[in-house]
């Protein structure tokens, strides 16, 4: 998949590798910016200190930013998914560093039976705080 870039966003997700070991097959995306402004249309890296910024804003920019990562997801041909990626330390993440966001979606068909012949609704109530806010089903309450 090649996400199509738009003016709408400044945060894509695209493809840069396939592949398959025999047992899993898996996507790797990296996390690109693009400036509507800049006529050579220059795609450059997000450090994950920027992306994180972008994820966590009130504004349309966030909305953007995670559903763009859902769409990803929801566009894999996988039934279930292990969503990977780099481990980073705070220190690693701040803006004076430029490690940049990658991810991988890792084939996991397994999740899926999982989930849907042993479903256990209450395995992670317990880290979900519920919103009283209609358009906010939860939020999952990090132990870090």
């Amino acid at each position: 998949m090649v996400t199509t870039i738009s003016c709408e966003s400044d945060i894509h997700y695209k493809l840069v590798e396939e592949g398959n070991d025999g047992q899993y097959s898996s996507a790797r995306y990296a996390v690109y910016s693009y400036d509507c402004n800049n006529n050579n249309n220059n795609n450059e890296p997000v450090s994950i200190h920027a992306w994180i910024q972008a994820m966590m804003m009130q504004e349309e920019q966030s909305s953007s930013a995670a559903d763009g990562v859902a769409t990803v997801i929801r566009d894999c041909n996988y039934s279930g998914v292990f969503f990977e990626t780099k481990g980073c330390t705070s220190s690693a993440a701040n803006a004076k560093t430029k490690q940049f966001v990658e991810f991988v979606l890792v084939d996991a068909p397994c999740l899926t039976s999982f989930a849907e012949t042993n479903p256990d609704e209450t395995a992670f109530r317990k880290h979900f705080v519920v919103s009283s806010n209609q358009q906010t089903a939860a939020v999952a309450l990090s132990p870090f």
